[in-house]
Formats: C-alpha cells, sequence, structure tokens
C-alpha cells in the first residue's frame, strides 16, 4: 500500500511538472480543462480565441523567460552522458543542477547555444527533462529520497 501511494505521489508530482513547465498552451483553458474533466492533458491545446487575456505565463510570454530554447541534438547527447557518467543520484536541486552549471560548463553553452545562461535556466532544462519522461523519478533504494 505504501509503495503505491509513492508512485501515486510521483506521478501527481510529474503532472504538476508538465503542467508548469512544458508549453502545452494557455495554462488557464488546461486547467479548466482539467477541473472539468479529472485529467490533464498531455498534448498541446489548440490556441483558441478564449485566452486568458495574458495572465498565464504562456501567453504573456515569461515562461520563455525561465525555459530557454535549446538545441535537441547537444541535449540527446548530454542525457546519454547523464546516463553512463552521473545517473542514478538522489534528485536535490544542487545534485542535478551542478552537473551542467560546475562540472559540464560548455557542454551547457552548447546546449543552449549561448554563453550566458542563468541558473534558474539550468534548473528549468531538468524540469523539462523530468517533466517530458526522459530523467525519471523513483524512489531510492534506501527509501527516503527520490532519484
Amino acid at each position: 500500500m505504501k509503495n503505491g501511494l509513492v508512485v501515486r505521489a510521483i506521478d501527481e508530482l510529474v503532472d504538476v511538472l508538465r503542467f508548469h513547465c512544458l508549453d502545452l498552451g494557455c495554462q488557464n483553458v488546461r486547467a479548466e480543462l482539467y477541473l472539468s474533466s479529472g485529467t490533464l492533458q498531455h498534448q498541446r491545446i489548440p490556441d483558441t480565441s478564449h485566452k486568458c487575456i495574458n495572465m498565464c505565463p504562456i501567453c504573456n510570454g515569461t515562461w520563455k523567460l525561465t525555459f530557454l530554447p535549446v538545441v535537441r541534438i547537444k541535449v540527446e547527447k548530454f542525457v546519454k552522458l547523464l546516463d553512463r557518467k552521473y545517473l542514478p543520484l538522489v534528485a536535490e536541486k544542487d545534485n542535478l543542477l551542478n552537473i551542467l552549471w560546475k562540472d559540464e560548463k560548455t557542454r551547457m553553452e552548447g546546449i543552449f547555444g549561448r554563453k550566458t545562461v542563468a541558473k534558474f535556466n539550468v534548473g528549468g532544462l531538468f524540469l523539462q527533462l523530468i517533466a517530458n519522461g526522459i530523467i525519471i523519478l523513483k524512489k531510492s533504494q534506501c527509501g527516503t529520497n527520490l532519484e
């Protein structure tokens, strides 16, 4: 029973990350659909005339300040490196961010296609990798942390 609750909690956390970290359309429209149906849509909501009048981060453009565009092939190479060299690891903020921020600084420039990147942009990349299921959260062997 306890294991099932942990799995459900992780699934719900990933749903929250999908809602906030992926550009799948107006967040207010997506929230309305969620509240009316009870399920979160995982595909892009088509643009409609019903927008939130620039109240959500997607519609007002502030979402793009945190989640920068990336060079796909560089991200794919980085994910392969993660798998070989760094994973599994306890999913703490500094563990994840420091992989790019400290250990792989030149790789970070290639991923984002620019020399200057804020640390919260690196965090945004990892949140998107988790939200897309590329990095998977699971209960650690000792049972007290997520990895």
